[in-house]
């Protein structure tokens, strides 16, 4: 009887913790250059990135997302926005992974790589590698 007085004291003062649910792996995620310029959603077979495209980037004025296909090795451009849901931000050197993608930020662009494919991004210039 005093073994479910005890189970009963400690699970109403919070100390007899709940079997721990099992972690899921992040589907999508929005990182952020260290410059705050680029934001890029990262999913597990695309990068979509929206930037203020220096002249010449984009195909079209209308045009603010380079979404690089990484099953097709290309990039297409389309408009849109990724509901203002903040990025995790990168620091300059320190390469993180996200959704199997290598991703490296440098002062020059980020570099998102995966399975011996990739997409360089800036403001000035976005190509697959």
């Amino acid at each position: 009887m005093r073994s479910k007085s005890v189970f009963a004291a400690l699970a109403f003062a919070g100390l007899l913790a709940a079997p721990a649910a099992e972690a899921q792996p992040l589907r999508t995620g929005i990182v952020g250059s260290p410059s705050g310029k680029i934001n890029c959603l990262v999913n597990a077979t695309d990068v979509k990135c929206i930037a203020p495209w220096g002249a010449g980037v984009a195909p079209a004025a209308s045009a603010n997302i380079a979404d690089y296909h990484l099953d097709q090795n290309y990039i297409q451009w389309t408009e849109g926005g990724f509901g203002g849901v903040p990025p995790r931000q990168l620091s300059y050197g320190v390469p993180i992974t996200d959704n199997g993608w290598t991703i490296d930020a440098e002062e020059n662009g980020l570099t998102f790589k995966k399975d011996g494919k990739g997409v360089f991004v800036s403001v000035q210039d976005v190509h697959a590698l």
